[in-house]
């Protein structure tokens, strides 16, 4: 909470006031399965990215794989989200979409479903990190970082490459739980 003087007024600005993940089920792309993000990963430091496996970013997914075989034993897990928002390729059905990234890109990290993750449609994770201060991704691979306890520490534009190290940084900021708050 901060407290602030302005006119004579005392106004109270909560930031985050809602800790936490958000109570909300997602589904596994290629799956029927649903995970609910708040339980399954409440402990863990996240790095959640809008992806696309059809477009320029796409030779994102290997840095991404890295950075999530690096940090995993820590609590540190990926979770990439297809989103047909800015290209057109996630129109493929959900196996070949699947194929494309573990096959092609060896990613094991969890893939949700394809969703929006931009404006009013946007699917409740995404909507909750707009929530937390973020912004709506404005094209694909736009990545957030949540904290252990569940709140969003800093957003990374699609320009920010997996091995930049100020995302290495922050990653291991929060894994050592000296993070703060930031905002960019």
């Amino acid at each position: 909470m901060h407290f602030l003087l302005r006119a004579g007024l005392f106004f109270l600005v909560i930031q985050n006031a809602q800790a936490g993940l958000p109570e909300i089920s997602l589904r596994l792309l290629n799956s029927q399965h649903q995970v609910n993000i708040a339980e399954r990963y409440e402990s863990d430091v996240l790095l959640i990215v809008n992806t696309s496996a059809y477009c320029h970013h796409a030779q994102q997914f290997q840095g991404l794989q890295a950075l999530y075989q690096r940090y995993r034993d820590k609590g540190f897990v990926v979770l990439a989200f297809p989103s047909r928002d800015f290209t057109s390729g996630e129109t493929r059905n959900e196996q070949s979409l699947n194929d494309e990234c573990r096959l092609k890109h060896d990613v094991t990290f969890p893939l949700f479903a394809v969703s929006h993750v931009s404006g009013a449609n946007a699917n409740a994770l995404f909507q909750w990190l707009k929530e937390q201060g973020g912004s709506y991704p404005s094209t694909d691979f736009n990545k957030f970082l949540v904290s252990r306890n569940g709140r969003l520490v800093r957003s990374f534009r699609h320009d920010t490459r997996p091995d930049d190290v100020r995302l290495a940084v922050a990653i291991a900021r929060e894994l050592e739980g000296s993070g703060e708050k930031k905002e960019q």
